[in-house]
């Protein structure tokens, strides 16, 4: 997860910078047109992140429109999420109560609610698979589990 908030970061801040900086080059109306193409590249990328995420982490094979839907949902949450901090921090000024402390906290629970849409999301594409009739099947690779219960019957 950590990795993925990592990439998402930076890439947003790149594209926001080649944005801006392709603004002073292309004759485009006001910032509007800017804050669209930088959210909509924002909604693209964390949904690729998090396709690859569902695709490739669990062991079992998965089609692509499956996860596509559970990505699209989290990837969306995500930088609605991120928007939202980031406009908590900078228009409340934390650090004027609790000095650095304030946006330590921000941070910590930006990746909590984070780890939690990452949760929430692969939940939703593993119902919206199974709802769709699709199966899993394990890949070769895969270790197999046996649930054991622990009654007291």
């Amino acid at each position: 997860m950590g990795l993925v908030l990592l990439a998402s970061f930076i890439a947003t801040a790149v594209m926001a910078t080649l944005l801006r900086y392709g603004q002073d080059w292309l004759p485009l109306p006001g910032g509007a047109l800017t804050f669209v193409a930088e959210l909509g590249l924002s909604v693209v990328l964390a949904t690729g992140l998090f396709a690859l995420v569902f695709k490739v982490l669990p062991d079992v094979r998965i089609a692509w429109r499956d996860v596509g839907r559970g990505a699209l949902m989290t990837g969306t949450l995500f930088i609605l999420g991120q928007f939202l901090v980031s406009l908590y921090l900078t228009r409340t000024a934390p650090a004027s109560m609790y000095g650095a402390a304030g946006s330590l906290v921000m941070i910590l629970l930006w990746v909590y609610c984070s780890s939690l849409l990452l949760l929430f999301g692969a939940a939703y594409t593993r119902v919206s698979t199974l709802r769709r009739g699709a199966g899993f099947e394990p890949r070769r690779k895969a270790v197999r589990t046996r649930v054991v219960r622990d009654d007291p019957e």
